[in-house]
């Protein structure tokens, strides 16, 4: 399929501005006469699908109603602009243009996000993070990112995704960062720590910029893997961001000992109440030098979730999206066509827990690097399973990077990248078929 036929046609002058005095006052009826404008901008059945369930669940009062409404009251006048113009303006129609002349040129899109990580030191010492391995020495400077986020901006990718370590270790070069480029939208993933008021106050100020704020559940469970202290600090600036009207989701991994806190009617009641707006649910995974397998969630508990969290969505006025359990609503993996990760050795990853790299933006442009061997092969394979709720080639399709290192050399980027390709590959294996053999019996 042709690439223009996956985004939405550029929006008229006309219509943006119908638009965007309807974005200052998101009733219920002014949702629908933002559907009713958008629906006739499709390119095809399965956007203008898409346009319509969307409109069946503002019909229904659907907890994404409330979502959006809670967004139009609680974020500052100048927020919803920034926000409208990011992700609208840009994203709509100049990165549009962007994108479609990467298309022409080199036969693939550019994606639309691209994650960095500044540096992986962080002042919290979670257990089995992630990212832990990576080179704690290892850090990109101010120029390196600026060069980086500059390529990227002109190629049409406008999203930035900062997180680390712990972004705020370098928190001055942030800011520079996002008060540079205004024009574009920035998400932080952050423990939310070494914030304090003159930070959220900035913060809210740039008006382009959402933190991802990480929480193990209330008190008990983020304290337990955090730290003494972590959820309280938290909440006190929650306090200080809702009262200014900046834009901030919870990010909570799901492991088999949070699980049913992290889906409770309790926990998204309590999240609502601190201000967040939309919250990301991951899985945890088992990479990084501190990897425990246990808490990784069971293929049974990982069917739960997707339901427990469309009920949540349902019931409730806060935006939900699941990771990777929304693969069907994305058709599969984000990565590489979407999104790509830069690690803090400016190594560049598929994403931030595929510990895979050929190139580094020391050596080569943005660009090359798309277009190395490495992601073509990764975009040729995409999507990693027909079945889009099985998107992940890490948990649910094992083989894809074993696969890939049979015909290119992959380095790892940090010292245990293979065990998830050897050591763990029985594991890994053993899950990927019984999660697909209870979506098959889901589906029968």
């Amino acid at each position: 399929m042709h690439y223009s036929n996956f985004i939405v046609k550029k929006i008229p002058a006309s219509v943006l501005l119908k638009f965007m005095g309807l974005v200052l006052n998101l009733s219920q009826k002014n949702l629908l006469r933002i559907i009713d404008l958008l629906t006739p901008l499709s390119r095809n059945e399965w956007q203008k699908r898409g346009f319509g369930k969307i409109k069946e669940l503002i019909l229904d009062n659907h907890g994404c109603v409330g979502a959006a409404q809670r967004f139009s009251t609680q974020l500052s006048d100048k927020t919803k602009r920034r926000v409208f113009d990011n992700f609208v303006i840009k994203g709509m129609l100049e990165c549009y243009d962007k994108r479609y002349a990467f298309y022409e040129k080199y036969g693939f899109g550019s994606p639309a996000v691209l994650a960095i990580s500044p540096t992986s030191c962080c002042n919290l010492n979670c257990f089995g993070c992630y990212s832990a391995g990576h080179d704690q020495g290892s850090e990109l400077s101010f120029e390196e990112t600026d060069d980086l986020i500059g390529q990227a901006r002109e190629i049409g990718t406008n999203i930035i995704m900062l997180t680390g370590g712990e972004p705020f270790m370098k928190k001055e070069m942030i800011f520079q960062l996002i008060e540079k480029y205004d024009d574009m939208a920035f998400q932080i993933y952050t423990n939310g720590t070494l914030l304090d008021e003159d930070d959220i106050s900035r913060l809210v100020q740039a008006g382009n910029t959402s933190l991802s704020i990480s929480v193990e559940g209330f008190e008990e469970e983020t304290d337990r893997r955090r730290g003494k202290g972590t959820f309280a600090k938290i909440k006190r600036n929650m306090e200080y961001m809702k009262r200014l009207g900046g834009i901030a989701a919870f990010s909570t991994t799901a492991t088999t000992e949070n699980l049913d806190v992290i889906l409770s009617d309790r926990f998204i009641r309590t999240m609502i109440d601190m201000g967040f707006l939309y919250g990301w649910y991951f899985q945890y995974i088992p990479v990084g030098t501190k990897a425990v397998l246990d808490l990784m969630p069971t293929p049974a508990q990982r069917i739960y979730m997707t339901k427990r969290v469309k009920e949540l969505r349902r019931r409730y006025p806060i935006l939900l999206a699941m990771f990777w359990n929304d693969g069907n609503i994305l058709e599969g993996c984000m990565s590489p066509k979407k999104y790509v990760h830069v690690n803090s050795n400016g190594d560049v990853e598929p994403c931030v827990f595929a510990h895979f790299s050929t190139d580094n933006i020391r050596d080569h442009s943005f660009t090359e690097i798309l277009d190395s061997p490495f992601f073509h092969m990764l975009r040729e394979m995409h999507p990693f399973n027909a079945d889009h709720r099985r998107p992940c080639p890490l948990i649910d399709n094992p083989r894809v990077y074993r696969d890939i290192l049979q015909q290119i050399k992959l380095k790892g980027t940090e010292p245990e990248a293979g065990k998830i390709l050897n050591e763990l590959a029985p594991f890994l294996d053993k899950y990927a078929q019984e999660y697909g053999m209870l979506l098959d019996k889901e589906d029968n």
